[in-house]
């Protein structure tokens, strides 16, 4: 759930919020992929690529740099977690 000035005292949301947060994200990721997808200019070049796989990786990239703004994410962990 994004922060709304409501729910958020201190009244500064992040661009991640103002965007609509996860889900606004999780959208975008999904029609930019769509996009590629069916463009055929490009299309060829993820012939081979789990873009199911890629989808799910970006949406969490973007998710952790969102994160790191607000608490601190060892690398280690990071790297982790976009390889799940």
């Amino acid at each position: 759930m994004s922060a709304t000035p409501e729910t958020n005292p201190d009244k500064t949301l992040t661009l991640f919020d103002k965007i609509g947060g996860a889900a606004a994200v999780d959208a975008a990721v999904d029609i930019f992929y769509r996009k590629v997808l069916t463009d055929y200019r490009i299309n060829r070049f993820f012939d081979d690529i789990d873009m199911e796989r890629t989808g799910s990786q970006n949406k969490k990239l973007f998710l952790l740099w969102h994160l790191a703004d607000r608490i601190a994410i060892p690398e280690q962990i990071c790297a982790k977690l976009m390889l799940a």
